[in-house]
């Protein structure tokens, strides 16, 4: 989510290993500032206001909840050279160096971190790879590429003069991962019909292992979460926080809020060409074509009109959140009224 840059806040004091203080954003009175312990140029961790503050409500006004306590590790206090707080837009808190001079570490105006980054949501099998390849070309070194399999654990040790560099990340990672970043970032993502997707990612898997049970009892014994409303789960931040098989429609809504709110940008794999040049204004990176990077080579796999079915049913949540967004999609496109109201109707 991207917050104001009129975020503020202060650090009161130390109590020993606790730092004291207070944050705020006056845009978003519905959302609260991140706060980034920093020990040396690295992200040690974040907190956020969850105490109510009396002294600051009188001057600020709403709920007060404005303060925040954050323990610091004895071991960074003993062994880091410079301690300080940021908040999300790179800004230090007033009286925010705990310890020595954090002046070498500080990103300085017009930096990425002050600016819009870009978070590229990479659904499996939907042309991310391929993506991936144009986003090297656009961002060169500004570019952080998700390592496999580790998702959010990339993500939060970063050094900050790496984080500085960034402009866009890329990978297989949630929605919510920009909390875990400084700065202002924003999504886009490519999705593909979800019927497609399963089966694509069903015959990929399957060329890596020989041990992949027939796609009816992987999709009944929910042993992989990749065929489980696998875009659900990305859009809407509980990749892996809802049990396999435990889905339900408010899955969808939020997932439906965090694109209106989050996204600059949500391509539809089966546009083709067209999706090929509005990614390519939307990165000025010239001719893109996607779906050409990682192609399984598996087609000697059938599926049957019940293989379909149970694909349908087990994913029937990403097929009622694909169609809703393709609606709006279409309509945005034809400048139809009432485009809005599409995203708010339930499919039967």
């Amino acid at each position: 989510m991207i917050g104001s840059k009129k975020q503020h806040g202060h650090l009161d004091r130390l109590d020993g290993a606790v730092a004291v203080g207070w944050a705020i954003d006056p845009e978003y009175h519905d959302r609260m500032p991140n706060i980034f312990a920093m020990a040396d140029g690295a992200v040690i961790g974040s907190v956020q206001p969850y105490i109510y503050r009396g002294d600051v409500q009188k001057v600020k006004g709403r709920d007060g909840v404005f303060g925040f306590s954050y323990r610091l590790p004895e071991s960074v206090l003993a062994g880091a050279n410079s301690i300080y707080f940021l908040l999300e837009t790179g800004k230090m808190l007033v009286n925010g160096a705990v310890k020595g001079d954090p002046t070498p570490f500080l990103v300085q105006g017009g930096n990425s971190l002050l600016g819009t980054n870009l978070i590229s949501l990479h659904i499996p099998k939907s042309g991310g790879s391929s993506l991936g390849v144009a986003l090297q070309a656009r961002f060169g070194r500004s570019l952080y590429v998700i390592p496999p399999g580790a998702e959010r654990r990339g993500l939060p040790n970063l050094p900050v003069a790496q984080m500085a560099q960034m402009q866009c990340v890329h990978g297989h990672i949630a929605y919510g991962c920009d909390r875990l970043l400084p700065g202002n970032w924003t999504y886009a993502t490519v999705l593909r019909d979800p019927v497609s997707r399963v089966l694509s990612h069903y015959r990929f898997a399957l060329q890596m292992s020989q041990n992949l049970p027939p796609i009816r009892e992987a999709l009944e014994t929910t042993l992989n979460g990749d065929f489980d409303n696998l875009i659900t789960r990305y859009l809407s931040g509980l990749l892996k926080k809802v049990p396999l098989g435990k889905l339900d429609n408010d899955a969808v809504e939020l997932a439906i809020a965090n694109v209106e709110r989050d996204f600059s940008f949500v391509g539809f794999l089966d546009d083709g060409p067209d999706l090929d040049a509005a990614l390519g204004q939307l990165l000025g990176a010239g001719d893109i074509r996607l779906g050409e990077v990682n192609v399984g080579t598996n087609r000697s796999v059938q599926f049957s009109e019940n293989d379909i079915a149970a694909v349908r049913h087990h994913n029937r949540f990403d097929i009622a959140l694909y169609d809703r967004l393709r609606a709006a999609s279409i309509a945005k496109k034809t400048a139809a009224s009432g485009s809005a109201d599409l995203l708010h109707h339930h499919p039967q």
